[in-house]
């Protein structure tokens, strides 16, 4: 059982991954299909934990990629989740999706800090 948890973990990362490059890059619907395996319990990259992680990037993309209800669901079962559990971090990634979803959606650039490195 352990065996399958890390694997799911690795893979769950590397979707994480995918998905913040295609984010970065403003292909939201591709950003959105990757982080969305994360949260799907029949895919192999389903893992709780990763989506607590990733729900802030997964709203973000489904906002552009018209994925809101996907988006809201994802977010309603971290909440469940965060009742279960005094984890804050559960409890900050389920306040952060609520900026990503204005009335109207607006693609914005990456928010995340570049490195300063040359």
């Amino acid at each position: 059982m352990l065996g399958s948890v890390t694997i799911a973990s690795n893979i769950a990362q590397a979707q994480y991954a995918r998905g913040l490059i295609a984010l970065c890059a403003g292909r939201h619907a591709t950003a959105f299909g990757h982080l969305w395996r994360v949260f799907d319990p029949r895919d192999t990259a389903y893992h709780p934990i990763w989506g607590s992680w990733t729900i802030s990037e997964l709203a973000e993309a489904a906002v552009t990629a018209e994925h809101r209800d996907l988006a809201r669901t994802a977010l309603a079962e971290l909440e469940v989740m965060g009742h279960q559990t005094p984890s804050p971090t559960c409890m900050w990634a389920c306040a952060m999706p609520e900026r990503c979803w204005p009335t109207t959606p607006t693609p914005r650039a990456c928010s995340r800090p570049r490195s300063t490195r040359t």
